[in-house]
């Protein structure tokens, strides 16, 4: 058997051996990973020797011929690949989603080390940090050096002979790869689980469209029909490289593969002495320093995340979108799709999706188009210098006319058996059956707050708490998702469970009393309440309360209908709107500060947010807080959460509590410090902000 049969069969059997034993076979994980090192091993020192042996062999007319060529024929197959990304949005149905609130998904932008990643200070620590585009630029650099350098040849032949050797390195680890791939099946498909698969079945089917479409008919088909090389040759030359990208799911790694197979495949029409240059060894590692196919199609993320969102990417987002994203995928996928979704305004909480649909098959869909890609821009690159241009204008003819027609059909069947699928909507669902995370202390609700005499009013809190044997906490109607009703009628969420946390703590238990804003203070003054849910540790707010510590951060957002999403991306337009209309929820207490932000606008203040989305008024946005925002559009997704590109501030949620109390400020404060340090505050963040489990 053949190496690339010896490799399906491999991947069969890890795929059905993981799915049937439905766990991974101990070691499988390590000795995929080992293989993986040692395909890796050659990468770096293979595209290195390369570029400098290669450029360094050649006259400065055949360097800027290369120069040329390879920038049109890069630039038209990127053209191509957008192209059947954007089309393919045409398939996707018409579903409502919402998600939770994602603080600390999205990476910091990359942009600011941009320099360091293109231009290498210190080409060692390039190396040693795998930068590929500063290695590239250095070793291209290296190797025009030596196009100049008179008695070159001795050295250039040792550069040669140390890219052989690698070679046959690369060659003598692939006889490992039907273990390899068994092990990385194996350990992959017994790994799944439903909650990963669930939602992104849209996307990942796209991209095995777009996938199976350009890697085997619109790109052999292209090469076919303008050079001397057939749809056959084609894919002979690729198959390995595909094979291994898919499995492994890097394309650094095939690099040598299709350099070399790209060689031989030249060398047989214009024979090994015409090809002196050998542009493949050189074409092959230059293509993986710029955005090749395993990373634009990342980008069909985007169009995904977009239209999920409930606002698809129109007419000049898609210029901006090819402009920003071209730019950003020179850095990592993932802190250019993070930098995409922040920059379309598209809701955060949707890159946890994508990472888990690029780690689950999308990696791997793009090793298959990336080593694709890579063999076009060595081959066409290659042809276009050499000059052996061979125009097939029936083969052409034909290869359009087939490439449109089953697109076209696919996306039409894709896109029916979407339409088909019966998708209900589960955000509300998933928000509202949720639970307290922890065992609850003994509790009960107060509805109305009533006067009672208290024993001592100027009693330490702390003391009067114990003494009573119950701490009284305040929460607001509709603070989702600090304080709510599940499903089931109990009082849950992040305030919520804060208290039953320190209750616990303290051993006493909990009367929740429901509170209105203007009745807090008084509460709270009185000593009928001890403490109060959140409210924002502005200056306004100081003056009328004694605020704990901050336990939380809130990121103040709009809501609005999806169709107006749009309109409040800049937050300078937004401040000079005429007649807008701003709601503000009472329980919130910043009405200063809006009307600060918004000198133009009218401020309304809302007893309960749910007023804005169930009664009619003309209301044209709601400002709350981010979390808060997209627990609201779980429960009506029909409305989208909006962080303007310039952001409105950041404000710190503090407790409310009886004033002049010094001695129980200061355990407040060494509590949510020690509960902040010891990770238990984030845990209860994630589980009610951001959904997890």
């Amino acid at each position: 058997m053949s190496l690339t049969q010896k490799i399906i069969i491999s991947l069969i059997a890890g795929i059905i051996t993981g799915l049937l034993l439905g766990y991974p076979i101990q070691g499988t994980e390590v000795i995929g990973k080992a293989f993986v090192m040692l395909l890796q091993m050659t990468a770096i020192p293979y595209i290195c020797v390369s570029l400098i042996a290669g450029i360094g062999f050649l006259d400065k007319e055949t360097a800027l011929k290369l120069m040329k060529s390879g920038a049109l024929v890069y630039l038209g197959l990127t053209a191509i690949m957008l192209c059947f990304i954007y089309i393919s949005a045409i398939a996707f149905p018409n579903w409502q989603a919402s998600s939770f609130y994602s603080a600390n998904t999205l990476v910091d932008s990359n942009s600011g080390s941009l320099l360091n990643i293109f231009i290498p200070s210190n080409p060692f620590t390039a190396l040693s940090k795998t930068q590929v585009p500063a290695i590239v630029l250095f070793c291209v650099l290296l190797g025009v050096g030596f196009m100049s350098v008179e008695y070159r040849n001795q050295t250039l032949l040792f550069f040669k002979d140390i890219q052989q050797a690698l070679v046959n390195v690369n060659s003598l680890v692939l006889k490992l790869a039907p273990v390899g791939v068994f092990c990385i099946s194996q350990h992959a498909s017994a790994s799944l689980s439903k909650e990963e698969i669930d939602g992104l079945v849209v996307y990942i089917t796209s991209v095995t469209l777009i996938t199976f479409v350009l890697t085997f008919i619109v790109i052999p088909g292209l090469i076919a029909s303008i050079t001397p090389f057939t749809y056959r040759q084609v894919i002979y030359v690729s198959k390995d490289a595909m094979l291994t990208a898919f499995v492994t799911g890097h394309i650094l790694i095939v690099l040598p593969i299709i350099a070399e197979k790209v060689k031989k495949l030249i060398n047989q029409h214009v024979g090994a002495e015409q090809n002196e240059h050998n542009l493949a060894e050189v074409i092959a590692p230059i293509s993986f320093s710029v955005p090749t196919g395993s990373k634009l199609i990342s980008l069909s993320f985007i169009v995904f995340a977009a239209w999920f969102d409930g606002q698809p990417i129109q007419g000049s987002d898609y210029a901006l979108l090819s402009v920003l994203g071209f730019s950003y995928l020179f850095n990592s996928n993932y802190g250019a799709i993070a930098d995409l979704i922040t920059t379309l305004n598209i809701t955060s909480g949707l890159y946890d999706l994508f990472v888990i649909a690029e780690n689950l098959i999308v990696r791997h869909l793009g090793g298959i188009i990336g080593a694709m890609f890579c063999v076009a821009l060595t081959v066409l690159t290659t042809v276009a210098c050499a000059g052996i241009w061979q125009f097939h204008w029936r083969k052409g003819l034909l290869f359009l006319s087939l490439t449109l027609s089953l697109f076209a059909s696919l996306l039409f069947g894709i896109g029916r058996g979407f339409e088909i699928i019966s998708h209900q909507y589960q955000g509300y669902e998933r928000f509202i059956d949720r639970y307290l995370m922890y065992k609850p202390a003994g509790s009960k609700i107060i509805k109305d707050p009533f006067d009672e005499s208290i024993t001592d009013v100027n009693k330490d809190t702390l003391d009067r708490i114990k003494q009573r044997g119950v701490i009284r906490f305040g929460y607001y109607q509709d603070a989702l998702p600090f304080a709510f009703n599940n499903k089931n009628g109990q009082l849950v969420g992040l305030d919520i469970e804060l208290i039953h946390m320190l209750a616990r703590e303290l051993k006493v238990e909990i009367e929740f009393v429901k509170v209105t804003h203007a009745q807090t203070q008084a509460l709270l003054r009185s000593g009928y309440l001890d403490m109060a849910s959140g409210i924002p540790l502005i200056s306004e707010n100081l003056t009328h309360f004694s605020l704990s510590i901050p336990y939380t951060y809130e990121k103040m957002a709009f809501i609005v209908k999806d169709k107006h999403r749009h309109d409040y991306k800049d937050l300078a337009q937004v401040a000079n709107k005429e007649n807008l209309v701003i709601g503000i929820p009472g329980s919130l207490f910043y009405k200063e500060a809006i009307d600060s932000a918004f000198p133009n606008a009218n401020i309304e203040i809302l007893p309960t947010p749910r007023k804005f989305f169930v009664e009619k008024h003309n209301i044209d946005a709601m400002v709350f807080g981010a979390a808060g925002a997209s627990a609201w559009t779980l429960v009506y997704p029909e409305y989208s959460v909006v962080t303007p590109k310039q952001e409105l501030s950041k404000i710190p949620i503090s407790f409310a509590i009886p004033p002049s109390d010094h001695k129980f400020e200061l355990f407040l404060r060494n509590w949510i410090t020690l509960n902040t340090n010891n990770g238990n505050i984030d845990k209860i963040f994630r589980y009610w902000i951001e959904g997890k489990n």
